[in-house]
């Protein structure tokens, strides 16, 4: 038993006179070289219904008030999905916690945004959206 599992342990078993195969020497063609195309980011980017200014308008008709936090941005980032919804809300830059939370509700009321397209096709896409309290 020991001398079988020797055996395979090397890799070489011989028995009744049966060689190990030679090793194949022959040149083999070398395989196709594999091309990525790298596309841009930003062919089509993510776009809020009615653009950057309605964003605008939006932000500054249901953000509310916070103390200590006015002419300061909360810097949030975010996923705009292939169908426009908006998910996965983190607070890049914040003020504080109270701040950072009235920023993310906001981005919560937000209306489906225009998804962001490669080639033609809907993708998920990552964004920033400053959010400046007054």
């Amino acid at each position: 038993m020991l001398k079988l599992i020797f055996l395979f342990a090397t890799g070489a078993v011989f028995s009744g006179g049966v060689t190990p195969a030679k090793k194949d020497t022959t040149p083999r063609a070398k395989p196709d070289v594999v091309k990525y195309q790298i596309y841009d980011l930003n062919e089509v980017s993510p776009e809020f219904p009615g653009g950057a200014e309605k964003f605008l308008e939006f932000v500054r008709a249901n953000l509310k008030k916070i103390s200590g936090a006015s002419g300061k941005k909360v810097i949030l980032i975010f996923m705009v999905e292939s169908d426009g919804s908006i998910t996965n809300i983190t607070v890049g830059r914040g003020i504080n916690e109270e701040a950072n939370q009235e920023a993310i509700r906001v981005m919560k009321l937000s209306p489906k945004w225009t998804p962001g397209s490669q080639m033609g096709k809907a993708v998920r896409l990552a964004c920033t959206a400053p959010i400046k309290f007054n």
